[in-house]
């Protein structure tokens, strides 16, 4: 099952609603390597099936840094395996998750945030990383996806090693 990237950018849905920070910088992560780097965690850590970069390499913002914001929507051929969106939202302190349902999770090096649903968040410096995966998509060996309590230690800690890849 081959999975398809598509990065896209799409502002910042935190700016109007806290203080802003000016001493935080742009990211210079590309866009693409993120964007990869989720393709290859479904992949090997999920089981999801063999990528398929073809086309992507192109597009002329896959290379192009991350700067403010990204979502990256991996597809198998069952529709979206997830999504990994990557903010700065510019803003002093903590940035609370505006889904309700996240929960403040305890045990790692970094803020993390657990929901329902198979949903992941993470705050590294001034950057914020949610990840949704989507297990009704992804087929594996054994049949569709269900999570371990392992998978989850290893979407969270994906989720803290991207935000601190960013954070730079």
């Amino acid at each position: 099952m081959p999975l398809l990237m598509m990065p896209v950018s799409c502002g910042n849905p935190f700016r109007d609603s806290l203080a802003t920070d000016l001493d935080t910088k742009p990211s210079q992560y590309q866009q693409g390597k993120v964007c990869r780097q989720f393709a290859d965690f479904l992949n090997t850590d999920l089981s999801a099936g063999g990528a398929d970069y073809r086309g992507t390499e192109a597009q002329t913002f896959f290379d192009k840094p991350i700067e403010w914001t990204t979502t990256c929507l991996p597809s198998t051929t069952d529709g979206i395996a997830g999504t990994l969106q990557v903010i700065n939202p510019r803003s002093k302190g903590t940035v609370e998750p505006t889904d309700k349902n996240f929960q403040a999770t305890q045990g790692f090096d970094e803020k993390v945030w657990l929901a329902d649903g198979n949903k992941f968040r993470t705050q590294v410096g001034s950057w914020v990383v949610e990840m949704r995966i989507s297990t009704e998509n992804i087929k594996t060996p054994s049949g569709t996806l269900s999570m371990t309590n392992e998978q989850t230690r290893q979407a969270v800690d994906f989720v803290i090693g991207v935000a601190r890849e960013v954070q730079g």
